[in-house]
């Protein structure tokens, strides 16, 4: 039965390696969304219309993001909430959404604290933010956006 059991772990595991399409979006509190499939950053406003800011990527940055995705082994997190210990209020929650294939996925996370339950797997899913954060974020275009101005009490 055990061997079955690791048998069928492993057999995923290799499976979910094998996409070789990954859509990855990140929702950070109510400010900004990042679609890497649409190649969209949308910054959010309380007064007015959200603004979409069309990027590009290039193959190599596409592969570091999918190759971090991997290497981090984000795809055993599944679908999670990770509870920090952090006791500041209103929570501003971060969504990392993974679709492919094989994997349909959401973690959240409050990117703001540093005290979690589980250290290793937020430590995990913020390193792989903070990398496409750089990338996105070195990017022209978006250089040249306007800040959010969704403000959290």
């Amino acid at each position: 039965m055990l061997l079955v059991y690791v048998l069928l772990i492993s057999c995923n595991s290799a499976r979910v390696k094998k996409d070789t399409k990954l859509n990855i979006s990140i929702n950070i509190g109510q400010s900004y969304t990042i679609d890497l499939s649409k190649k969209i950053y949308t910054v959010f406003f309380l007064s007015r219309s959200p603004l979409h800011v069309k990027f590009n990527l290039t193959g190599d940055e596409a592969e570091k993001i999918k190759d971090m995705y991997f290497s981090l082994k984000l795809y055993d997190i599944g679908n999670v909430e990770l509870k920090d210990t952090c006791l500041n209020n209103p929570k501003i929650y971060t969504y990392v959404n993974v679709k492919s294939n094989s994997i349909d996925q959401q973690i959240k996370i409050d990117e703001s604290c540093r005290g979690f339950k589980d250290n290793y797997g937020a430590y995990r899913v913020n390193k792989f933010i903070q990398l496409v954060q750089e990338i996105i974020k070195s990017k022209e275009e978006i250089k040249d956006a306007p800040s959010s101005d969704v403000e959290y009490m």
